[in-house]
């Protein structure tokens, strides 16, 4: 379609211009915040799908997906529509042996059947022509071959934002949109365009719950809110080991084994074969599980779920959680999914010693949270708000300090020391 072409021209035009491929290629040397956790991630997952040796990365861009495979002794082909970003690429890959071209995604210059794997990383999300894009990804893999790629997740966004939008529906028309365009597919998507391409689904595998590189849409962490201190507290992400660890086990032992609905992101793992039925196991397995997570996520559940023994996992968890600054983000996300009716049973995943130190943390929370609420709004009545008002100034604000102290002591009866003072 021509409004098609028009969106993936506007969305193309920058990389051709060195000065914003300089500026890119540093962006993606850029390991800091939750940046380092988020190529960590592709990266892992494309080391376990990816098969060889022949391998064709498709909108290359700097190489961080393909250069660690020529590393590893893979025949590596990279396409991109801009020569500015291959100069780059092949800059970044030094001497590695990687053939390099410039090419359309949809019209790849391939013999059918000449790769092992077609890999394309934060390439699909810009292009709204999906469709002709994998049909072509397809024509180049040879039977049994596979196609590996990242979308953000429509499950997650209807799911959050209460809707139940297509895909088609988040295509922009007018062309002051097209900067916002990011596209998003549903799990149901790719299973029925598999189905009606002879194409299997291996898996399609959630990430961001944490590192989410969704910016522009109202979930950023997936799960996670968007807020300053949640912010800061992923800053510490890059620099500190644990945490990163800490991260890095919930993405790839929590989040990769759940489903489309809870992260902004997924892997799209796709086999050149016919699988109908498979296909469609697939997808109703998911749904089963969709159905299951709206209920109380406890030891039962994730036992069907994690990868390995459920009591090595667990350990794994609480091993963990030792180190404080973990301890402190699990609270949040347990806040989090509290504020969104899902129930973990925590009793039944901590240790003694983290579940009472998370009830206190929280309950400790709650009693600040409802004394704020109570000292804040009782001035704010009419009847009290008239006579608390002295020239103009309205006096019952500067009693909240007092207040609170004294609700936090003599109502929720908390020590001088949980109080702080």
């Amino acid at each position: 379609m021509e409004q098609h072409q028009d969106l993936i021209h506007w969305k193309s035009q920058a990389w051709f211009d060195p000065g914003m491929v300089a500026w890119y290629s540093r962006q993606m040397r850029d390991h800091s915040g939750i940046n380092a956790l988020k190529y960590r991630v592709e990266q892992d997952l494309c080391a376990k799908y990816v098969v060889g040796p022949r391998l064709l990365d498709v909108g290359v861009g700097t190489g961080r997906g393909s250069i660690p495979f020529v590393q590893r002794g893979f025949e590596v082909t990279a396409v991109d529509s801009s020569q500015a970003m291959l100069d780059e690429c092949r800059r970044q890959a030094g001497e590695a042996p990687m053939r390099l071209l410039q090419a359309d995604a949809t019209k790849l210059p391939a013999a059918e059947g000449e790769f092992d794997t077609v890999m394309s990383l934060n390439l699909m999300v810009h292009l709204p022509n999906w469709q002709a894009v994998v049909t072509e990804w397809a024509r180049v893999v040879k039977p049994g071959g596979r196609i590996v790629f990242d979308l953000n997740s429509l499950d997650h966004y209807n799911t959050m934002q209460g809707r139940d939008d297509r895909y088609q529906d988040l295509i922009p028309t007018r062309p002051d949109d097209y900067a916002g365009f990011m596209l998003a597919l549903s799990a149901r998507d790719i299973v029925e365009y598999a189905d009606a391409h002879d194409l299997a689904v291996v898996d399609l595998v959630p990430y961001g719950g944490f590192a989410s590189d969704s910016s522009r849409w109202p979930w950023r962490d997936g799960l996670l809110k968007q807020k300053h201190w949640w912010r800061r507290q992923l800053e510490w992400v890059f620099r500190d080991t644990a945490l990163f660890d800490f991260t890095l086990f919930l993405e790839q032992q929590l989040f990769a084994v759940l489903t489309t609905r809870v992260t902004g992101r997924f892997m799209v793992v796709l086999e050149k074969r016919a699988d109908p039925g498979a296909n469609q196991a697939w997808l109703a397995e998911r749904e089963a599980l969709n159905d299951k997570l709206a209920g109380v996520i406890d030891s039962a559940l994730l036992r069907d779920i994690v990868p390995g023994e459920w009591e090595a996992w667990r350990a794994t968890l609480n091993t963990l959680l030792d180190y404080p600054r973990n301890r402190v983000l699990f609270g949040f996300l347990v806040q989090a999914l509290g504020e969104r009716n899902i129930d973990l049973a925590l009793v039944e995943i901590l240790e003694a010693r983290h579940l009472d130190a998370l009830r206190d943390w929280i309950g400790q929370e709650s009693c600040d949270t409802q004394s704020l609420i109570m000292a804040s709004d009782w001035h704010a009545c009419p009847q009290f708000e008239e006579s608390l008002t002295l020239r103009g100034v309205k006096l019952g604000t500067g009693m909240e300090y007092g207040m609170m102290r004294s609700l936090l002591r003599d109502y929720f009866q908390l020590t001088a020391s949980e109080i702080g003072q």
